[in-house]
């Protein structure tokens, strides 16, 4: 018997979550090289998700790439078949204690605020960034902010904070929403 646990997902695009964001198309180019990569064994969702119920109109069959595992969960990211990026976040051990959440956004959109996800779950919570190539460097810089892999940044999904936190300067700067701390976890 499989056993139904509370879930809070968050998102700065909380319509992604419940996958009712009709009518978005892709525009502007989309920055991030590790979708141009080969996809390896190790970029495959867990088996228990299925590609095609995810994002707003399903996964694009291998377009999934690891980008790493920080504060109890794996991090993906991802191409719907709207065009958009997706931000796969998978917490949990066991097959009795994994929370999946996703988001997605249009590229332009990804390109200015990046992607932001909140999961919690019985017991732990993460909050994740997906940042566009070429942030890495100025992410490190940001307080509260710890970089995974170049395109992954994690924080304490407990903390409070400011409401955005910016990377980068000048023209070229990226406003990540910062999601209020978690009251479950």
């Amino acid at each position: 018997m499989r056993v139904l646990r509370p879930v809070v997902l968050r998102s700065t695009h909380e319509a992604e979550i419940r996958g009712t964001r009709p009518g978005h198309r892709p525009t502007g180019p989309l920055r991030l090289s590790v979708l141009s990569r080969t996809q390896v064994a190790t970029d495959a969702l867990p088996s228990f998700l299925q590609a095609g119920d995810l994002g707003n109109q399903g996964l694009l069959a291998g377009s999934t790439r690891l980008l790493g595992a920080a504060q109890g969960a794996r991090h993906w990211v991802a191409k719907d078949r709207s065009g958009e990026v997706c931000l796969i976040s998978v917490l949990g051990t066991t097959a009795a204690d994994q929370v999946t959440g996703v988001t997605c956004a249009p590229a332009a959109q990804f390109a200015k605020e990046g992607l932001t996800l909140q999961v919690t779950g019985p017991g732990t919570a993460s909050e994740a960034y997906l940042l566009p190539d070429g942030y890495a460097g100025a992410a490190r810089s940001v307080s509260g902010l710890v970089m995974v892999s170049d395109n992954l940044a994690v924080s304490d999904p407990n903390a409070t904070g400011p409401s955005e936190l910016v990377v980068g300067s000048g023209d070229s700067h990226l406003t990540l929403k910062n999601l209020t701390p978690t009251t479950e976890g």
